[in-house]
């Protein structure tokens, strides 16, 4: 577990691990509610869809989680900015590897998602 902790930290003084922890949960989190808000937002626009309109394409579903993208990153950003311990010891390579996780949970959670509801024909 130290070594994968190791990736978010650029400087490491004494109880570096729980700065790397802390900021590995936050990018986790972050991933999680924005895939949650996404959901929440196609549930909105496929209900308020006319019934022709609510079956959506496959291209309108991974542009939808392409979007996505943006808003975790965005965030991400935010977090590592505003949180002294995050900038000033994870750093660029801390900030690198935050975004890389929260992107590659996002886009887990996004998948497993639509499999697991009625919408996984728009995905696959």
């Amino acid at each position: 577990m130290e070594e994968i902790l190791k990736m978010f930290m650029e400087e490491r003084p004494q109880g570096w691990e729980d700065t790397a922890q802390s900021w590995l949960m936050t990018v986790i989190v972050i991933a999680i509610v924005i895939a949650g808000l996404m959901f929440a937002y196609k549930g909105l626009r496929k209900s308020l869809a006319k019934v022709t309109e609510k079956a959506w394409s496959r291209g309108q579903t991974v542009l939808l989680i392409v979007i996505g993208l943006a808003p975790v990153l965005a965030v991400v950003i935010f977090a590592w900015y505003f949180t002294g311990d995050y900038f000033e010891y994870a750093k660029l390579k801390g900030l690198g590897s935050g975004i890389f996780v929260s992107w590659i949970v996002y886009l887990f959670v996004m998948l497993f998602g639509h499999l697991a509801s009625s919408w996984r024909r728009e995905i696959f």
